[in-house]
């Protein structure tokens, strides 16, 4: 008399099939970044850069460098990026048309890409910041945005190369000397 009561086989089955059926899961954001930190070539008196000798971070530090310096990629392929939540890594992103903002870190390595204006066509701005393990950190001045020159731009993915001007440890007036460059790779974003 019980079992009369439940609804056929056939009923549950299919409800059971429903509810298990969902959206699937996006991919892990991406990320992967060279850059380099070397004194610029316009020192303002009483200023200097504190990376005389240039200094070099990247993400994922398994990566090399090209013979040109200009980043771990070529320009036919942006290499292997760090995947958010493998090995330690965190790849936060979003690219919407030519909207670019992200965080990577991963070893104690960080880089930012703030506000970015990035049309898929040729030349944008974005203020960058970074940070690395041995404790410098350093950002493009608010009013003295990077250029940024797309190599493929599209929804939910980036891939530029950049030059700024003016890099500076914000904590350090003096250290106000800098420029950067490099190249960075966020996918799988947000769109």
């Amino acid at each position: 008399m019980l079992l009369s009561r439940l609804p056929p086989l056939p009923v549950v089955v299919g409800a059971l099939t429903l509810l298990s059926c969902s959206d699937p899961v996006p991919p892990a954001a991406e990320g992967g970044v060279y850059f380099r930190i070397y004194p610029g070539s316009n020192v303002p008196a009483g200023t200097a850069c504190n990376r005389t000798t240039g200094h070099e971070a990247k993400i994922p530090s398994t990566t090399s460098p090209t013979a040109a310096g200009i980043g771990p990629w070529t320009v036919n392929s942006p290499g292997t990026p760090a995947v958010d939540g493998e090995n330690g890594a965190t790849v936060n992103c979003r690219v919407s048309g030519s909207s670019v903002s992200g965080r990577m870190t991963l070893g104690g390595v960080s880089f930012g890409v703030i506000g970015g204006n990035v049309p898929s066509s040729g030349n944008g701005t974005a203020n960058l910041s970074s940070f690395d393990p041995i404790g410098l950190s350093m950002q493009s001045p608010s009013g003295t945005p990077c250029s940024v020159t797309a190599l493929q731009i599209q929804n939910g993915a980036a891939w530029a190369t950049f030059r700024c001007a003016a890099y500076n440890d914000p904590s350090a007036p003096n250290q106000s000397a800098c420029a950067a460059e490099g190249v960075f790779l966020l996918q799988n974003c947000e769109e």
